[in-house]
């Protein structure tokens, strides 16, 4: 009999550093797809960069689950998120993810109908665009720019849009899946992430299982391909549309800084909305004195980038306050910002 996956929730970085720092029953393991249906040895913590395996009296024994809840042996999965701030929230797994959209296609097509539609659209290779301010990282280290007059675009249902197009008669529960989205904890979002993201799998990851005789899952790669480099488009070809001096792309959003034409906001699935309009702060801390690198942006209470959220509490770049630490990585193997220290900038820079 196939064991089911076990529950999955989301966890804040700090959590996430705080179960294996006090905790020495645990175990280093890069790929943990072993372990995500539970193991025999409870008492030990499995564990790798993104996530943690372990019994939920880890988490009663620190204040996280209620003491009196009487599942405290039951094992769960614990997937690190580092822009949570709620120690933790609901969660849906990969497996879970591919399930729920399969029982959709499967009430609609059937599954050599499935594979035909899915053999119809392929690609070779696609391409992710990605900008994080390269130029202005490099020529204004450790300077806070203010960029004016700037517009935030991001993409509605991007993933969704394109499976419905793929399959539309499966668009009325799709639909509803979109508009339902952010529903505990982005439940709908991470299973459209998810469904996409499993079409492929690490090869790696894959010649393991076969030298191991294990079962593997279908996989349309090159569906994922097409899915991926049509979201990508889309998005460039908005920005392309708007114009302006680009700051940030990232997937399925952008920034950029004098727009020639704005496009209207707009909330329909496959469309963009504005996310932000108005001014920008951009700070990149490149390290010469000794402290990590780091940059962020900030625009209004909202602070994006790859600095540890624990530290960002102490960020406004419109008052000229930052920080510096240092990351350091534990005996554990995962990494934590230390000596954490808000700091003025005093050079300073509009454009």
């Amino acid at each position: 009999m196939k064991k089911k996956p076990l529950k999955r929730q989301t966890i804040s970085e700090e959590l996430y550093n705080t179960i294996l720092e006090q905790n020495t029953q645990k175990e280093y393991k890069a790929d943990l797809a072993d372990y995500v249906c539970g193991y025999k040895k409870r008492q030990t913590i499995y564990y790798n960069e993104n996530t943690i395996i372990c019994n939920r009296l880890t988490l009663t024994l620190l204040g996280v689950v209620d003491k009196e809840d009487i599942d405290c042996w039951y094992q769960i999965v614990l997937d690190k998120k580092v822009e949570q701030e709620q120690p933790i929230l609901e969660s849906i797994s990969p497996v879970q993810a591919v399930n729920r959209i399969n029982k959709i296609i499967y009430n609609h097509y059937s599954k050599e109908e499935k594979e035909e539609i899915y053999n119809k659209h392929q690609r070779k290779s696609s391409q992710i665009y990605h900008y994080n301010n390269d130029i202005d990282r490099q020529e204004n280290p450790n300077t806070i720019i203010k960029y004016t007059n700037c517009i935030y675009y991001d993409a509605n249902g991007a993933y969704a849009s394109e499976l419905i197009k793929l399959l539309p008669k499966c668009e009325e529960e799709l639909r509803y899946m979109f508009e339902h989205r952010h529903d505990q904890n982005n439940k709908f979002k991470n299973t459209f992430n998810y469904y996409v993201g499993c079409l492929t799998e690490n090869e790696k990851k894959r010649a393991i299982k076969i030298s191991q005789n294990k079962k593997l899952r279908q996989t349309f790669p090159e569906t994922r391909h097409y899915i991926v480099q049509n979201v990508s488009d889309s998005m460039y070809h908005h920005y392309k549309t708007v114009g302006g001096s680009l700051k940030y792309m990232n997937t399925d959003g952008y920034i950029v800084k004098d727009p020639k034409y704005l496009l209207p906001d707009n909330k329909e699935i496959g469309t963009f909305k504005i996310e932000y309009q108005g001014d920008i702060y951009f700070y990149s801390c490149d390290g010469s004195d000794g402290s990590s690198p780091y940059y962020i942006y900030q625009y209004g209470d909202e602070i994006k980038g790859n600095l540890p959220l624990t530290a960002r509490k102490l960020v406004d770049l419109r008052q000229g306050l930052t920080v510096k630490f240092n990351k350091v990585q534990t005996e554990a193997g995962n990494y934590i910002a230390e000596n954490i220290e808000q700091i003025k900038i005093e050079t300073h820079k509009e454009i």
